[in-house]
């Protein structure tokens, strides 16, 4: 009997008439990217993103994890 390859599943929120993506992590969490929120709303991604570095309060609250 052959096992039934897993599909993958495509999960996307809807967020002030836009999508935005639901990532599989690493870790095994889901993440919504930060910087599809940051834009959808009006602020300056650059400016944020700064906000959220590992080393700062946010980051080490919400626990984010950023790329270049």
């Amino acid at each position: 009997m052959k096992k039934a390859k897993k599909q993958p599943i495509h999960i996307s929120i809807e967020f002030n008439d836009a999508i935005l993506p639901v990532i599989e992590c690493e870790d095994g969490h889901q993440r919504v990217p930060l910087k599809a929120i940051v834009e959808q709303i009006g602020l300056q991604w650059e400016t944020q993103r700064k906000k959220v570095q590992p080393e700062k309060y946010l980051g080490r609250r919400l626990g984010t994890l950023t790329t270049m």
